[in-house]
């Protein structure tokens, strides 16, 4: 979901600067971004196609999200890093859009990653971190913010909101997410929330996140608390889940989007830190969240728990106050966009 509410963003703005027709897409299932977004697209892997479509280019935009990273592999920077490289070849400028650079363990995937943004026309990033980073590769660039920051809310029919106080909660896979952790989440939220307030479970990206709320999901029903499991079939777009996530009381979430989405709404929310750029959001946004390390960090959880729900009203003032300064800097991105595409 993240990935598309990016696509979705910018996709948006590039129509009010070009026709839809000018727009290629490198998607992994081309056929459903086309049918979804009314633009062209090709596959992400063909790599022949796209060194046709950098014949004509007149702009190659990267981005935005957190591409030059090897968490799990070294692929993912040789991969973001090959098709600079190649709009390069071509001769067509390329636009580093708001992303989040690194964490980058090996020495081959930072000196991929160094090489690739060097020889970016335009860079922007969406974080303090991977500014200081590039600021130490001297690579000419701009802080901004993520571009979702800007995305608007679409309707959705749905029927959550007939159901009560809800608390939306969003989960995936870790390797530092522990049955454990998900145990002492449900005891914790049942200590804590009224008999009337529902879990709503938001499987964002469902093949992944739907194992580890199911799990969840066992654990809350074994104390006769419901749990309603949303039907991400009703989201087709990521603007739908911003609606969605707006009609909460409150948000408990892994996913960065998930948060950015819930603050952009002005909800209160509690994030859970798996990866450094949920902790750099929500530690610059000064926002609570849970901790997945060592056990003595566990025992914190149910004071950190009460004490965010019991902030709700204050923690719901401070994400809108927030947003809106974010949302001004993300639009930066665009204006930067346009500029490129009218010289």
């Amino acid at each position: 979901m993240g990935d598309e509410a990016i696509l979705e963003t910018i996709v948006g703005e590039l129509k009010e600067l070009i026709p839809a027709d000018q727009i290629v897409v490198l998607s992994h299932n081309p056929q459903s971004t086309k049918n979804i977004y009314n633009v062209n697209s090709i596959n992400r892997f063909d790599f022949i196609e796209l060194a046709k479509c950098l014949k004509q280019a007149r702009l190659f935009i990267s981005g935005g999200g957190g591409l030059f990273q090897d968490t799990n592999s070294f692929g993912s920077p040789a991969y973001y890093g090959l098709q600079i490289f190649l709009a390069k070849a071509f001769n067509v400028p390329v636009f580093v859009f708001a992303q989040g650079i690194g964490p980058l363990k090996s020495i081959l995937a930072r000196t991929i990653t160094k090489s690739a943004l060097s020889v970016a026309s335009y860079t922007t990033v969406r974080d303090h971190e991977s500014d200081k980073l590039l600021s130490d590769w001297f690579i000419s660039h701009e802080t901004t913010a993520d571009p979702v920051w800007c995305l608007k809310p679409n309707t959705v029919n749905n029927s959550l909101s007939n159901n009560g106080p809800l608390v939306g909660l969003s989960l995936r896979p870790s390797p530092a997410l522990t049955d454990e952790h998900i145990k002492q989440l449900a005891n914790i939220l049942d200590e804590n929330l009224t008999a009337e307030t529902k879990i709503v479970l938001l499987p964002l990206q469902p093949a992944q996140d739907l194992p580890v709320l199911t799990k969840f999901s066992e654990y809350w029903q074994a104390k006769n608390r419901e749990a309603i499991l949303f039907d991400s079939t009703q989201c087709q777009l990521p603007s739908q889940w911003l609606s969605i996530i707006g009609s909460l009381n409150f948000l408990i979430s892994m996913r960065l989007h998930a948060l950015i989405m819930g603050i952009a709404s002005g909800r209160p929310v509690l994030g859970i830190n798996y990866d450094p750029k949920v902790s750099q959001l929500l530690d610059d946004l000064q926002l609570p969240m849970l901790n997945l390390t060592k056990d003595e960090m566990i025992a914190k959880w149910p004071d950190l728990v009460r004490n965010a729900l019991a902030m709700g009203k204050e923690l719901s003032v401070r994400a809108a106050r927030e947003s809106i300064a974010l949302k001004k800097v993300a639009c930066r991105n665009f204006s930067i966009l346009a500029k490129i595409l009218s010289s």
